[in-house]
């Protein structure tokens, strides 16, 4: 699309393909929300908005409405229409409604951008119509531009950003005249790489979305595309746009590359991919690009794994997100949109963590007691409710219950007893343990005895002023608590 134009109108492939799609059919996976951006335009001609899936986007941009010569903003029908519906179904799954501006005349490019007064006009009527419905922002299609204007589009954005919070500026997948600051616009709005046509209806058959270049292909390619845009605008400011197209080039016969006998002909990926499953399908390994190959016909096209190759190559350059030209086009390609789950989501509100067990701290007891243990300290992360069973090393030991988080029991068998403690949250569990030594009463007495003997001993050899002896007499419950198998983190976790 970018090579070949007329100085007055450019074939864009947001304007080329007019093909209605088939009728929705489900094929999205359980609602989920992407944790990078994901862009989709939404063509006025495509999917019927009270049936589009919005699951699985970020944006939606819907295509569109025309700038004119005056500034003023005109076919905006289509967007009264549908605005009402779009905006609060899309809201309704946390999904930003832009309303995308297209303009691929030279002339009108050339008469309102330099104009202060047409740029004024234009910005006001386009903050009516997103204002009115409650969308979020702008999306600006203008293609084709002359060099001239490189100044006045950024003007142009600037302005625009004084008035709406969210913008995204379409830019050409390689900008053959200059006209497009990347630096500059991307101070004011993220950029949508139209990264398609790379080959184009009237040039010979092709991949439309190479992912690298290189021979029998040019060096035009997604990856030239993306590096071009970092050489001026920071990653999170870079949008990658995907093709949910392919074409149809009769040729001259089966070589690759091939020579076009015609003009090609735009073919959705639901079509393309039934082509394929019918009729068998080939792998460019140079472009990363499956292709179906005739006597006198070529379809180059994109599959679900192509896809995911290009939506993986776009976020490891940590870029804002990935997006589509257009929704739509993709209904009726089973997978399509649970490979789309597996690649933007990352952390999965699913996923479950599991519970931590904390069977409490070691204890000695005297023989007959009643010994209480503790696992209360224990907990979910993602705050799930958690069950409890104890499990003493001892089947003769017997609790009075089981299943509480503080059960009991009679110390009546003197020796040190282990008791196992699991908690689950019922998808997954945890287990912790706790030794109880039980001493014989005469064995504490003698213990006792023996300690009360060491401390007079210790008191008459250095007597204590009263303050030391407070200090040690609130001391002392920290000391006993210290001396159990449990670390510092597990004491003050308990104590603090």
């Amino acid at each position: 699309m970018f090579l070949l134009f007329s100085t007055l109108t450019i074939a864009s492939p947001h304007q080329d393909i007019i093909i209605p799609p088939p009728p929705n059919r489900p094929n999205k996976s359980s609602s989920y929300v992407p944790d990078v951006t994901v862009y989709g335009y939404l063509p006025y001609w495509s999917t019927e908005v009270a049936d589009i899936d919005i699951n699985g986007l970020s944006h939606i941009a819907y295509f569109g409405v025309e700038l004119t010569s005056s500034g003023s903003i005109g076919s905006t029908s289509n967007w009264h229409s549908v605005a009402p519906t779009l905006v609060s179904r899309a809201h309704s799954q946390d999904v930003s409604v832009h309303l995308c501006l297209t303009s691929f005349n030279d002339s009108i490019n050339n008469t309102v951008l330099p104009s202060p007064s047409k740029r004024s006009i234009a910005i006001s009527e386009l903050v009516t119509l997103i204002e009115q419905y409650g969308a979020d922002g702008i999306n600006i299609d203008i293609e084709g531009m002359d060099s001239s204007q490189r100044e006045n589009l950024v003007l142009f954005i600037a302005e625009l950003a004084q008035e709406v919070p969210e913008i995204v500026v379409a830019t050409p997948a390689v900008d053959w005249s200059n006209a497009y600051d990347y630096e500059a616009l991307s101070q004011y709005a993220s950029l949508f790489i139209m990264g398609y046509d790379y080959h184009w209806s009237t040039s010979d058959p092709g991949p439309i979305g190479p992912l690298y270049g290189g021979s029998p292909w040019s060096q035009w390619s997604l990856e030239h595309s993306v590096n071009a845009h970092l050489s001026a605008a920071p990653p999170e400011r870079i949008i990658l746009g995907l093709p949910l197209y392919g074409r149809s080039w009769p040729t001259t016969n089966s070589s690759i590359p091939g020579t076009a006998t015609g003009a090609g002909t735009t073919v959705l990926m639901e079509e393309a991919n039934d082509i394929a499953d019918n009729d068998g399908w080939h792998y460019e390994p140079v472009s990363h690009t499956p292709y179906i190959l005739y006597p006198n016909e070529q379809i180059w096209y994109q599959n679900i794994e192509s896809v995911r190759e290009r939506v993986q190559f776009g976020l490891d350059q940590n870029l804002q997100g990935v997006g589509f030209w257009a929704l739509g086009y993709e209904n009726g390609v089973n997978g399509f949109w649970t490979m789309m789950q597996e690649e933007t989501v990352f952390f999965s509100e699913d996923t479950n963590q599991a519970p931590i067990a904390d069977a409490g701290i070691d204890q000695t007891v005297i023989a007959g007691s009643s010994v209480r243990l503790d696992g209360s300290f224990s907990f979910d992360p993602d705050l799930d409710a958690i069950s409890f069973q104890w499990i003493p090393s001892d089947p003769e030991i017997s609790l009075l219950t089981t299943d509480i988080s503080q059960p009991s029991f009679l110390a009546s068998k003197i020796g040190t007893q282990a008791f196992e403690l699991i908690v689950s949250d019922g998808n997954s569990q945890n287990s912790d343990s706790v030794l109880i030594t039980v001493l014989e009463a005469e064995a504490e007495d003698e213990y006792e005895d023996k300690d009360s003997e060491s401390q007079k001993a210790s008191c008459q050899s250095t007597p204590l002023s009263s303050a030391q002896a407070l200090f040690l007499l609130l001391l002392t419950p920290f000391i006993s608590r210290f001396s159990t198998r449990k670390t510092p983190f597990a004491f003050f976790k308990h104590y603090s």
